[in-house]
């Protein structure tokens, strides 16, 4: 039986590893002779930045919305754990938890019957299947790490979605370890501007001190010999197995000259894992299969799904209120989205441009207001309203 496999996906964007990953995966299953594409929701804010290789396997949402492309009755369709619904309306859904449920979509997800849990990583959930993945940029890495260059002593801190409450509860000890480093680094999720530019940062940094707590960045800088310092360790990362191990990690800056050294085994564990991952897709690609063929055939397993998923909404919310006790985290887009005590902690330089940065964005912020102001009072004007208004405020 022929099934074809769609990942319903995000627009494709350099700084979000959940959303690259999407279609990596339906490429590399595309390479290994199956039947799979990437639909994404949002085709407009993506074309010009999706990579050529992954053009010819997407699709777009309205494709299937106006019928230009139609989904079988044998199809499955695997949405990320953002998409809490079916909005293709698929007979066979695929979760696929990149994070944990609630955790960024602050929802519920409306598994049915027949649903399929798999997480991502064991730090999403280390009792469901496992489809990790990895994105083979060896040849970006390879570059980067060639062009090393620490030349004074860096650290670069990277707020990408964070607990801010968190974040400013750690202001003093952030104070204390950005002061042994000679240069301060901030990134955020758009800042530096370009994927090479943030990678080369971090290359050129001795020690990467980082307040989101699941983000693919922190392990990228590994790759490239720069130990990691957790300040949020909410998904307890140095006590849980991971899919890989995890080199230089710590939340401990007492053990920072050990990760210093542990850090360079880093990379030739990626290439390895790289090396012999397409098997472990395919693997991935059967189990999948296998469970919707079960389905069909087996009606005493249909009930045990049934039962299991009903099972999960609970411990999917049991676990938000619980482990992360409904802490709400924030994507900092950029440095002006920092904590005035955040700011004040990273010293005069950083201070002083932050406060420069927005003082600039506010000044935008009042010159839309004055033009939009302008054009409402043309626009009462030209209708004949503008007087008896004017008379009306007075």
């Amino acid at each position: 039986m022929q099934r074809t496999i769609y990942y319903f996906s995000p627009p494709y964007s350099f700084v979000s590893n959940g959303s690259k990953l999407g279609y990596a995966l339906v490429n590399q299953l595309s390479e290994a002779g199956f039947s799979a594409y990437a639909v994404c929701w949002e085709p407009e804010t993506h074309k010009n930045c999706l990579p050529e290789k992954y053009k010819k396997i997407t699709y777009e949402f309205n494709d299937f919305i106006h019928g230009k492309i139609a989904l079988h009755k044998n199809d499955i369709v695997i949405y990320p754990e953002i998409i809490t619904d079916n909005p293709l309306q698929a007979k066979n859904v695929v979760r696929y938890l990149l994070n944990r449920p609630w955790f960024l979509s602050n929802q519920s997800i409306q598994y049915s019957d027949t649903d399929l849990l798999i997480a991502y990583s064991k730090l999403v959930d280390k009792d469901l299947p496992q489809m990790f993945l990895f994105l083979d940029e060896r040849e970006l890495f390879t570059k980067i790490r060639e062009e090393h260059t620490k030349t004074q002593k860096t650290v670069s801190i990277y707020f990408g979605k964070v607990n801010l409450e968190l974040v400013k509860r750690q202001r003093r000890r952030l104070k204390r370890l950005v002061s042994h480093y000679q240069k301060v680094n901030i990134i955020t999720r758009n800042y530096p501007p370009s994927r090479e530019e943030t990678l080369r940062t971090l290359s050129q940094s001795d020690l990467l001190i980082t307040f989101d707590p699941l983000t693919n960045l922190n392990y990228e800088a590994t790759l490239l010999d720069t130990p990691v310092l957790l300040m949020d360790d909410t998904y307890k990362i140095m006590s849980t197995k991971f899919n890989v191990p995890l080199f230089g990690f710590t939340d401990n800056e007492e053990e920072l000259m050990a990760m210093a050294e542990e850090v360079q085994k880093s990379y030739a564990c990626y290439c390895n894992f790289i090396t012999n991952q397409n098997k472990d897709l395919v693997n991935s690609y059967n189990f999948i299969i296998n469970h919707f063929d079960k389905l069909d055939k087996e009606q005493n397993y249909v009930k045990k799904i049934a039962t299991t998923n009903k099972e999960r909404i609970k411990i999917d919310f049991n676990r938000f209120k619980g482990t992360i006790n409904n802490i709400s985290y924030t994507n900092i887009n950029d440095s002006v989205q920092l904590p005035v005590k955040i700011v004040i902690a990273l010293g005069a330089s950083h201070r002083n441009e932050i406060i420069k940065n927005k003082l600039h964005r506010k000044l935008i912020e009042i010159k839309k207001s004055i033009i939009t102001l302008q054009f409402l009072k043309n626009w009462l004007k030209k209708i004949g309203l503008y007087e008896s208004i004017k008379k009306v405020i007075k």
